[in-house]
């Protein structure tokens, strides 16, 4: 796994993904936020990347310039991943979160912060995750107005917009798609 373009671009992430993990691969990744680069300005953006696994995504969007990236994952090994491809990387401790605890605890008391973009990668075998975080999202004050959301999840879903969150692209890679959401 490597860091895609930016500041540490095409820099290997050395720490081991965790076993019961399911990272981004690189094409999609990459993929990802070349689509992102059509809505989205990353420079001294805050962003969240919920279920972060190794931390791949958050630290892509740190290499093209976020300001701040806070990372939720409950495992202690993912959660340990994500230090060492940071510090392996020279990122500044200022500049990034991790937070070990639930993705949708976190975002049920996360309305005092706002983001400009939020990822979530909810493992496939979540069941009912994907909507859940739609539906947290839509109603709480996580994302700023006009600001972008990605959710990574199986091909078979569909996710609609919402109220406050309005569909603007969908792609599929085999079993992997994503959708990307506004926030109006």
């Amino acid at each position: 796994m490597r860091v895609i373009s930016g500041r540490w671009g095409g820099r290997i992430l050395p720490a081991r993904v965790p076993a019961g993990t399911r990272p981004t691969q690189d094409a999609v990744r990459e993929a990802i936020f070349n689509i992102l680069a059509n809505w989205l300005n990353f420079d001294n953006i805050a962003v969240l990347d919920l279920f972060a696994g190794s931390g791949a995504m958050g630290i892509e969007a740190l290499s093209r310039g976020a300001s701040q990236c806070t990372f939720v994952e409950r495992s202690a090994a993912a959660a340990a991943a994500i230090a060492e491809n940071c510090r392996s990387l020279g990122i500044e401790s200022s500049r990034y979160r991790i937070v070990r605890g639930d993705a949708m605890r976190f975002l049920e008391r996360a309305d005092q912060h706002q983001y400009r973009l939020v990822i979530a990668d909810p493992p496939y075998t979540a069941g009912g995750a994907v909507m859940a975080i739609v539906a947290t999202l839509d109603r709480r004050e996580v994302v700023e107005t006009n600001g972008i959301v990605v959710i990574e999840h199986p091909s078979g879903y569909r996710i609609a917009s919402t109220d406050r969150l309005h569909l603007v692209a969908e792609r599929r890679w085999g079993q992997t798609a994503c959708t990307i959401l506004e926030r109006q």
